[in-house]
């Protein structure tokens, strides 16, 4: 009876040390391919129009990823930052500006956006959504024309 019991509990810890020997290599292929490191978002109103200024601070671990910048009723008016090669394409089903990195490493890029604004629920107020990427840190300013803002 003790020599069972002790089979059962060298198999438990076998199969716990496996785990753990194996869980490692699991998490390192989950590690995102990108990270945002800074994201400072500055917004400006100026009468019906919201325009955005978008500052990304991102590294890459691989090359010719595509990554997500910002979707929403928005269309790009510029960007400064890019290395030659690098791109940034428009997907028109999903609204999204997508980047693609040339090289792997540091990147810094900026985008200028101009957002479409729609009446919210109450029809009184107007109002523009767009999504941007999560980062450890991120920055939101906006500016108004308007004192009633």
């Amino acid at each position: 009876m003790l020599r069972q019991y002790l089979c059962h509990y060298i198999s438990i810890a076998i199969g716990i040390a496996a785990l753990l020997v194996m869980t490692p290599a699991v998490a390192a292929k989950d590690i995102p391919k990108e990270q945002f490191n800074d994201v400072v978002v500055k917004g400006a109103i100026e009468g019906e129009n919201i325009t955005f200024t978008i500052d990304v601070k991102a590294t890459t671990r691989s090359r010719w990823h595509n990554v997500k910048l910002v979707s929403g009723d928005i269309v790009l008016q510029r960007s400064s930052g890019l290395a030659r090669g690098d791109k940034i394409e428009y997907d028109p089903a999903s609204q999204t500006y997508w980047i693609k990195w040339k090289s792997r490493g540091e990147h810094h890029v900026q985008l200028v956006i101009a957002a479409r604004p729609k009446p919210d629920a109450t029809g009184k107020w107007r109002e523009a959504v767009l999504s941007i990427p999560s980062s450890q840190v991120r920055h939101l300013n906006v500016t108004c024309d308007r004192r009633d803002l």
